[in-house]
């Protein structure tokens, strides 16, 4: 699937939203981040598995990015940054992430 963030329908700022929206969570989360861009995870719930995309509803709100560390995922919603905090997934819990188009890079988080 081709990159985009839900909430900016221009497609010459996506690129600049989606920096500033990434240092601006590393830097309130005090972690770093792969390169990799995550369109969705598919994550353990109990005996299933559940999928969670970008452009989709968790918990009220819209998935606008997911960000990949080293030990967990950070979910940025409608409701996180400055409305209140992203959703944390430990990536133990996580049964596989894929990524948008060109964007599975490997890099140390």
């Amino acid at each position: 699937m081709r990159f985009f963030l839900p909430a900016v329908f221009d497609s010459g700022e996506v690129e600049e939203t989606y920096a500033f929206m990434r240092e601006y969570t590393m830097k309130e989360a005090g972690r770093e981040f792969t390169d990799r861009r995550i369109d969705s995870l598919q994550v353990r719930a109990g005996d299933a598995a559940k999928t969670i995309s970008v452009g989709e509803w968790v918990h009220g709100a819209v998935v606008q990015c997911i960000f990949e560390g080293k030990d967990q995922y950070i979910l940025l919603t409608t409701n996180s940054g400055k409305f209140g905090d992203p959703l944390i997934i430990d990536r133990a819990a996580v049964v596989r992430a894929d990524c948008f188009d060109g964007f599975d890079v490997e890099s140390a988080a």
